[in-house]
């Protein structure tokens, strides 16, 4: 009997040493989907006084055609008609233009827009006649309700970044305007003798900038 008991506690403590810990696993599928930050810039229509191919300042007029801007070559100037170096315009004193643009959030990221007016080249030297016309030219941003900033295209430029519309969401649009005038000045005749913007050619750019809102500030262009 001794030995019969013996020989079943070996064989319990062999079992009970292959015993296991219970265990358990549970998987979770997660999905990360990237958003979105698309703008885009339409001109929905342009204002102003223009001058003809002979020379004669017109009438105003409205040209009503819708220009998609962002699906343009940067380089194209379809934002105004003062023309460029394949088909100058040549302004004269009372010219003038205003373009209405609708930008557009077509992604799914709230965005902060903001417009930054650039000479294209090197900022003209004083004394010649892009110096004075940039002093002369007057740019006027604005939307819906207000006046953004104002003054002439030498000050508008230095003075860096305008602000147009915060927390822009998705789906949504936001209308403002640019007017750049040359404002015709009746007590001063441009003859060529003094400070003349006669034959002057000046070159400028505006970009406008779509920019993750976040609440603390901008981190994403």
């Amino acid at each position: 009997m001794v030995s019969a008991v013996i020989a079943v506690l070996c064989a319990a403590i062999v079992v009970g040493a292959s015993f296991a810990l219970f265990s358990q696993n549970a998987s979770v599928e997660t999905y990360l989907s990237a958003g979105e930050l698309s703008a885009a810039l339409v001109r929905t229509d342009l204002s102003g006084q223009f001058v003809d191919k002979n020379g004669i300042l017109g009438t105003e007029t409205t040209v009503d055609e819708d220009v998609n801007l962002t699906a343009l070559d940067n380089t194209t100037n379809a934002a105004f008609s003062f023309g460029d170096d394949v088909s100058p315009v040549y302004n004269v004193p009372g010219v003038w233009e205003e373009a209405a643009f609708s930008l557009t959030n077509s992604g799914n990221v709230a965005f902060d827009s903001a417009l930054q007016f650039a000479f294209v080249d090197e900022a003209p030297e004083e004394g010649t006649p892009e110096y004075v016309l940039a002093s002369k030219l007057v740019v006027t941003v604005s939307d819906n309700t207000r006046t953004l900033k104002t003054g002439t295209l030498a000050q508008i430029i230095s003075g860096g970044v305008i602000d147009l519309n915060a927390r822009q969401l998705a789906s949504q649009s936001y209308v403002f305007k640019i007017k750049i005038e040359l404002p015709y000045e009746s007590e001063v005749v441009d003859d060529g003798t003094g400070s003349t913007i006669m034959n002057a050619n000046l070159k400028f750019t505006f970009t406008v900038t779509a920019t993750q809102t976040v609440e603390d500030g901008a981190i994403t262009e």
